[in-house]
């Protein structure tokens, strides 16, 4: 996290192939259950 938040790697420039990629996975609904989710908890 401190290499990113490096001013000189943030105004690096993306590839824009990369950033259209990374806009259309968050345009994605999340999901339910997360990962290896389960419609049941731990409780029961």
């Amino acid at each position: 996290m401190e290499l990113a938040a490096r001013a000189d790697v943030r105004h690096t420039p993306c590839d824009p192939g990369l950033v259209a990629d990374v806009s259309a996975h968050l345009a994605r609904p999340a999901t339910v259950l997360g990962n290896c989710g389960s419609p049941y908890s731990l409780r029961n």
